[in-house]
């Protein structure tokens, strides 16, 4: 598992890596499996080639150990009105 968190690590900072491309490794990762074979079986599950919007917020919160007002987040997902803007803060051992 350390292993895991210390790959996600480096690819989060790596600055030749868009963040499509991070977010896209990470997911690969955490998931096994990349975000393109996951939108292909989501298409062919329902014909359709969006995310809906329990996936999405799954993927905002895997792995989480804290999320404070999920409502609010998945009422911006399900309005779809603006994208959603997380914070996210880590602690350092002092």
């Amino acid at each position: 598992m350390d292993e895991k968190y210390a790959l996600i690590a480096s690819i989060a900072q790596d600055p030749h890596l868009s963040l499509e491309e991070k977010n896209a490794r990470i997911i690969e990762i955490t998931t096994g499996a990349s975000k393109k074979d996951k939108s292909n079986d989501a298409a062919k599950a329902n014909g359709s080639t969006e995310m809906s919007a329990i996936e999405r917020l799954s993927i905002v919160t895997n792995n989480l150990q804290e999320i404070l007002n999920p409502e609010i987040m998945e009422d911006v997902i399900n309005k779809g009105e603006r994208p959603l803007t997380i914070y996210w803060g880590t602690l350092e051992a002092i």
